[in-house]
């Protein structure tokens, strides 16, 4: 049976480019998320080590292989419906995606 494993192929799947994909409404963390997870609490980290980049609920969709998308929930939101959409959305496209909400004190 480990013959027929493609190894280079598993390799191609590995190298490929990692993208962070964190979508929200206004106000819902989007910015405070990637810093904490590329800088954690210390302040004097050096830059981004992680490709993040933020994406609105009404604009384009994170797309491709190698992607994770972290959907932010805004915690002043009354109405999730586009937040929903968005998660099903990402479900139809394959992408991998973890819903957050984030409060803030």
């Amino acid at each position: 049976m480990l013959r027929e494993v493609d190894l280079n192929a598993i390799r191609r799947q590995a190298e490929l480019p990692f993208h962070l994909a964190v979508l929200g409404g206004t106000g819902a963390g989007k910015s405070l998320l990637i810093d904490q997870l590329l800088r954690g609490t210390r302040s004097l980290l050096p830059g981004p080590i992680l490709p993040a980049r933020e994406y609105d609920l009404e604009g384009e969709m994170p797309v491709g292989p190698g992607t994770l998308a972290l959907l932010m929930i805004d915690p002043i939101e009354d109405d999730y419906t586009r937040a929903q959409d968005v998660f099903r959305q990402l479900v139809r496209d394959r992408i991998p995606v973890v819903v957050c909400y984030l409060r803030q004190h």
